[in-house]
């Protein structure tokens, strides 16, 4: 098997937010960190969570993920909508 790549990287993110992704109903507004299991969220760093959610920000703009951009929440988060 060769290194880990980006893309294996983002694959790996696409696994982990996709079942929560559909747990949830299609016109749902979400923050970032709601697409991931609590603990993992309570267990990692900000600047993870920065990195998440400008990975997160990528793959919806690849249309990768069956979400879409709503404007920013008052405290600058990014909010998506369940597509």
């Amino acid at each position: 098997m060769g290194p880990y790549s980006t893309e294996d990287a983002l694959s790996d993110l696409i696994e982990m937010v996709l079942p929560q992704i559909k747990l949830l109903p299609k016109g749902t507004t979400i923050r970032t960190k709601r697409l991931f299991e609590p603990e993992f969220w309570r267990t990692t760093s900000k600047s993870l969570h920065l990195e998440f959610g400008h990975l997160v920000a990528d793959l919806v703009r690849q249309k990768r993920l069956p979400l879409t951009f709503v404007n920013k929440a008052t405290n600058n988060h990014q909010q998506y909508i369940v597509i």
